[in-house]
């Protein structure tokens, strides 16, 4: 027996499992080397005591429960276990649990680094499904800081933490958080992520300066109450792990996890050191697809600007307009036009949009050498170069208008000159609700606005002394139309008044046969002057009471002629010299002084025959009565596509007949 005892003895001692018998009264009987190396303590801290003083509080474990199982029921139990030993580590076993004469017999096999490999690639198959979802998310996100906050969401879920924020570090080394996720901020409606950062206690901002001191990950596990306190405007922060955010090797922003239940670790770390390198990676694409759609954003809005000045012509509209279009555009929360009064200092504003908030009328800009010409709208001015307040808060210059600023959200700001005949004459200012915005691209976007706000002021003033010089000019042709026109008539007492006539029927058929402001004008001013060539004709023959002689009529018909000698060499905009030298001709060709016919003669010379017949017919003449105004709507009723333009009579006779028209009514409109 003692021979078969030792076999069982060499044959338990020589198992790769750890073997240890356990009495009825739950004392250890027998533990193999490998069994004691399991137990993590010495053979002889163990057999002959209990379980329960060794390993005090084990009989209220699960694996108690199935030994217990095994022992009075005297059934075989398998099962895998966790074990907490009493310093603190874990352990995993494959348990085997057998009943035997002694007790029970208890086969182990320690397979705690099976376990952790296992742990591993679950986690690590978490961490690859999280960092897929990272970028899956960039991509369908619409904004940096949506992309932000879904990064937030699923590294709380990954940790297990209650609040979670990403803040950048600005161009001073502050952090300045961008995105937050946590229910309690929300439930007490803490929204400003400034606000946040001055909720947290002193511990964790220490944590965050070293995060980006070090560039790398720090835990703060199991604050005391000492370093955490937190009041009215701070959050209970119980734990907290700051995770840098590099591009290269400069820390670029921070994500902070808090209040995990339980305490951070090295697989934390590890994860969340993963993720942050897919969420920066993913940064960098999502900045580069926001920023090309932000700088097609800005080309829209140039090219809306570009329209305005096309279409306005009024300066405050369209600075209105130009302010309007800025603040749209996402970083801007206002924007204004100062322009320079002559002999005045102060810059008097011209136009705004956004949320000025009476943020203009609370300040005082000017353009001199006090301090309130220092700041970024008087040093554009007078440096005729952009400036530029990256933080209102930090900048001295801003002094003066620092307290009204920061009432409205103001956080940045840069303006413009807008120069005008190689002067600054104004400046575009444009405030933005962010710190450190203007960079380059940006500075020359504006740069091109602030040049396109001069060009339409250049184009609006120079159209407005345009407009001045033509209506000089159109006054000074009506002078000399009216004067040459009142030469000729000097000479024909009998015809005084004819052209003026001739003209107002001319142009209220032009009307009535849809020709434009322009067009009619040209008209006016032909019919005012298509009897200027009878200066050539002898007064007598003029005047003359009786019947004209061939050879006088001859003279008389040469007046065409002699107008179209004297205009065709001066500029009209309209064909004015052709018009008075075909306005005798008749459609059949019977006309002079060419005998031109039907298309070949000008419209504009047919509607002035048509109007000088008709005028003529109703008017008193040296060598007969006047034949009234019926008698004249029956010659160019009866030849009508004969002697004259079938259309141009049409409207003539609308005019007569059921408009009314009368010679001494009418008006040039």
């Amino acid at each position: 027996m003692k021979g078969e005892k030792k076999w069982y003895e060499d044959l338990m001692e020589n198992m790769i499992e750890g073997c240890q018998i356990i009495g009825f009264d739950w004392r250890y009987l027998y533990l193999n080397d490998n069994a004691v190396k399991h137990s993590r303590r010495k053979k002889k801290e163990l057999l002959g005591r209990t379980m329960m003083d060794a390993y005090p509080g084990i009989e209220k474990t699960e694996m108690f429960e199935n030994l217990r199982l095994c022992m009075e029921r005297r059934i075989s139990i398998c099962m895998q276990n966790k074990f907490a030993f009493p310093d603190g580590k874990e352990g995993w076993f494959d348990l085997v649990v057998k009943p035997v004469p002694e007790g029970i017999l208890v086969l182990s096999l320690d397979i705690t680094k099976q376990k952790e490999a296992e742990t591993e690639l679950i986690q690590q198959n978490a961490t690859t499904n999280a960092i897929n979802q990272i970028y899956k998310e960039a991509l369908l996100a619409e904004t940096e800081e949506d992309f932000s906050k879904a990064c937030l969401a699923i590294a709380r879920k990954q940790t297990g933490s209650k609040h979670g924020f990403i803040c950048r570090i600005n161009k001073h080394g502050r952090p300045v958080i961008d995105s937050i996720s946590s229910e309690e901020v929300l439930e007490r409606k803490i929204q400003d992520c400034e606000d946040l950062l001055q909720s947290f206690p002193p511990s964790v901002m220490q944590i965050l300066n070293e995060v980006y001191g070090k560039r790398k990950s720090f835990i703060l596990n199991n604050l005391q109450p000492e370093r955490n306190k937190p009041g009215e405007n701070f959050l209970k922060i119980e734990n907290f792990l700051g995770i840098p955010l590099k591009q290269r090797s400069e820390v670029t922003g921070i994500i902070g996890l808090a209040n995990k239940d339980g305490n951070y670790d090295k697989t934390d770390v590890r994860v969340m050191k993963s993720m942050a390198t897919a969420i920066e990676r993913a940064l960098i694409h999502k900045r580069s697809e926001l920023k090309i759609r932000y700088l097609y954003s800005l080309q829209s809005v140039i090219r809306r600007i570009n329209e305005e000045i096309l279409k306005t012509r009024d300066e405050h509209t369209l600075f209105k307009q130009i302010c309007g279009y800025l603040t749209e555009i996402d970083y801007i929360r206002f924007a204004w036009i100062g322009i320079i009064r002559e002999g005045a200092v102060e810059i008097i504003p011209a136009a705004w949009a956004g949320f000025e908030n009476g943020y203009l009328s609370a300040i005082k800009v000017t353009q001199d050498d006090s301090e309130y010409g220092k700041g970024p709208v008087g040093m554009a001015i007078k440096t005729k170069q952009p400036s530029v307040i990256e933080d209102i808060v930090d900048d001295p210059r801003f002094g003066p208008w620092k307290k009204e600023a920061l009432k409205r959200g103001y956080a940045s700001v840069i303006a413009l000159p807008i120069m005008y005949a190689g002067e600054a004459i104004g400046s575009l200012a444009v405030y933005s609700d962010r710190t450190g915005v203007f960079e380059k691209e940006e500075i020359n976007f504006l740069t091109e606005v602030a040049g396109d706000i001069a060009l339409g002021v250049r184009t609006i003033r120079m159209e407005k002394r345009l407009e001045r010089s033509l209506e000089h000019l159109q006054k000074a042709m009506n002078n000399t139309v009216e004067a040459i026109a009142h030469l000729c008539e000097t000479r024909d007492l009998y015809t005084a008044g004819h052209q003026i006539r001739v003209a107002k029927l001319a142009c209220a058929i032009g009307r009535k046969m849809g020709f434009d402001a322009e067009r009619i004008e040209g008209i006016r001013v032909t019919a005012s002057l298509h009897d200027i060539g009878k200066v050539s004709v002898p007064s007598e023959i003029l005047s003359k009471p009786g019947r004209l002689s061939s050879i006088e009529f001859d003279i008389i018909k040469t007046h065409p002629q002699v107008a179209y000698n004297v205009l065709e060499n001066l500029y009209f905009p309209w064909p004015v010299a052709l018009s008075i030298l075909q306005h005798h001709e008749r459609m059949d060709g019977s006309g002079y002084p060419e005998g031109t016919s039907g298309s070949k003669i000008i419209l504009e010379a047919r509607i002035i025959a048509v109007a000088d017949v008709v005028e003529a017919m109703c008017s008193h003449r040296p060598y007969r009565a006047a034949l009234g105004i019926d008698v004249a709507i029956g010659e160019i009723s009866q030849k009508k596509g004969i002697l004259y333009d079938a259309d141009v009579v049409d409207a003539c006779l609308v005019l007569f007949k059921k408009e009314g028209f009368e010679f001494d009514k009418m008006s040039w409109n």
